[in-house]
């Protein structure tokens, strides 16, 4: 579980990186990676920091007199956990507003800032002090978790799918996507091939990416 916990948030953090990334110069820029950083700081507290033993969890542990320090901290880190957790889906939610096609991502993160806290209540009302974490109490925890780590798993995935799209292909083979474009000869390959003219035989040399030109016959 430590391990769960800390795997997952370095994670979160390498996702906050990518948000910087793809998110430069637009509404929630600084806002959204920001907030996943600390989502995947609180992860990882929540691992490294373990929980004191409560009254019957785990079987047969023995409940000590006063929290201990780790304990406490792990107590206290749901507040900031799912605090920043759902700042960061509405500040994503904003965004999904105002992008071409995003108002379906735009509900799904109403529908998740709306169910995670929903969730939690039914965590925190399914708790026993006196007798242990009560009847159904880990349950609705890890719904929360998988409802969080879901909707950032998808977003991270549509971002991802976006940015291949737009990445240019590496260079022209063989004349692969090369086109005519004019009477004059000039030819244009699709992303990275850049043609330079026709030669009296009927090539076309053909720059790719780091600037060496290859012959490419036509006709």
């Amino acid at each position: 579980m430590i391990a769960n916990f800390v795997v997952t948030g370095l994670l979160v953090i390498a996702f906050a990186v990518g948000l910087r990334r793809v998110l430069v110069g637009r509404y929630g820029a600084t806002a959204a990676p920001v907030l996943a950083m600390l989502f995947g700081v609180c992860l990882i507290v929540g691992g490294v920091f373990v929980t004191d033993p409560k009254p019957g969890y785990p079987e047969g542990a023995v409940v000590p007199d006063e929290p201990t320090l780790h304990g406490t901290v792990h107590d206290a880190n749901p507040v900031p956990f799912y605090l920043t957790l759902i700042a960061l889906v509405c500040v994503l939610a904003r965004r999904f507003a105002s992008e071409p096609g995003g108002r379906p991502w735009m509900r799904y993160s109403v529908v998740t800032a709306v169910a995670i806290p929903v969730r939690f209540a039914f965590a925190a009302s399914s708790y026993d002090v006196e007798s242990g974490p009560g009847e159904f109490h880990g349950m609705w925890q890890r719904v929360n978790l998988a409802i969080g780590l879901g909707w950032i798993a998808a977003v991270a995935v549509r971002y991802l799918r976006r940015a291949v799209v737009r990445r240019p292909s590496s260079g022209i083979r063989g004349g692969e996507g090369v086109e005519p474009v004019g009477q004059a000869g000039a030819f244009a390959g699709h992303d990275a091939g850049v043609a330079q003219g026709v030669g009296q035989e009927g090539h076309a040399l053909v720059a790719g990416d780091e600037g060496e030109g290859e012959a490419v016959r036509f006709g």
